[in-house]
């Protein structure tokens, strides 16, 4: 029969093996779920990583956000953990979010898997989250997360490696994956950030009647010539369609010449008068 003192040890000894696969649940109950990350080299996948390349090209926020996500590769993971002492999966979202951008995020997995927008795991974008349920439970249940940062790579804190860069599509988490979800106000802080267009690329109010100015400018600046007047211009008389003809008036020459006939002809009278 064995001693009271060899079943103490056993018993202690199944503690401590569950407390090193405990994951980031929910709570600190005895029902907390355990899981196992994926092995490096796993078929399929790149294996785990200490490290990841953050593109210059992204957005500020979402620079920020990776390059303080970056310093906790390697913290030891703690279940309730909160620092770099010891941190588990939701407590490395709540920190990042918190010390990057000043965003407050719930404690843990699940109720962060609630707090998020969801989206599919093919719209994820570098700070977007990833969750997953490994406990078993047909992806009803988020018991782990990570941060997404980009090329098909999380950053978390699993329970026997610590903080550290994992392939979201290895097979274990393929297999565990239970959806995936943005910050909103993390998303509308990076459109907030979106350049607007400059006041050259702006159409103006008065578009048209620039146009048209510019049209006269150079209609303006086309060379022309003036031909010089040999007559002036004639104007033709239309005859009125109904009434008596008009007669024509008569010219000077001939006007003169009836005063003279009429002065004659008074001479004339004027002496067979006599």
């Amino acid at each position: 029969m064995m001693s009271r003192l060899s079943i103490s040890i056993l018993v202690s000894a199944s503690i401590a093996c569950s407390m090193l696969f405990v994951s980031c649940g929910t709570s600190r109950s005895s029902n907390a779920t355990v899981y196992k990350t994926t092995p490096a080299g796993t078929r399929g996948s790149r294996p785990d990583k200490k490290t990841f390349d953050i593109p210059a090209s992204l957005a500020p926020q979402s620079h920020a956000l990776l390059t303080e996500a970056k310093r906790w590769i390697g913290t030891p993971y703690r279940y309730g953990g909160e620092d770099r002492n010891g941190v588990d999966c939701s407590g490395l979202v709540l920190n990042v979010y918190r010390s990057a951008l000043q965003l407050k995020l719930p404690r843990n997995s699940a109720a962060q898997a609630d707090f998020c927008k969801p989206l599919s795991k093919a719209m994820l974008m570098p700070g977007d989250l990833i969750f997953f349920d490994t406990a078993g439970g047909g992806g009803k249940k988020i018991s782990h997360v990570g941060i997404y940062v980009g090329d098909g790579m999380m950053i978390h804190s699993s329970s026997s490696k610590g903080v550290i860069v994992s392939d979201i599509n290895a097979d274990y988490f393929k297999r565990t994956f239970a959806g995936a979800g943005y910050v909103e106000k993390y998303r509308d802080m990076i459109a907030s950030n979106t350049p607007k267009p400059s006041p050259a690329q702006q159409p103006s109010k008065n578009s048209g009647a620039v146009t048209v100015e510019k049209r006269n400018e150079a209609a303006a600046e086309e060379p022309f010539t003036l031909s010089p007047v040999t007559s002036p211009p004639t104007r033709e008389v239309t005859p009125a369609a109904t009434g008596t003809p008009k007669t024509a008036e008569p010219t000077p020459e001939e006007a003169r010449k009836k005063v003279l006939n009429t002065l004659i002809e008074q001479k004339l009278d004027s002496i067979f008068n006599r």
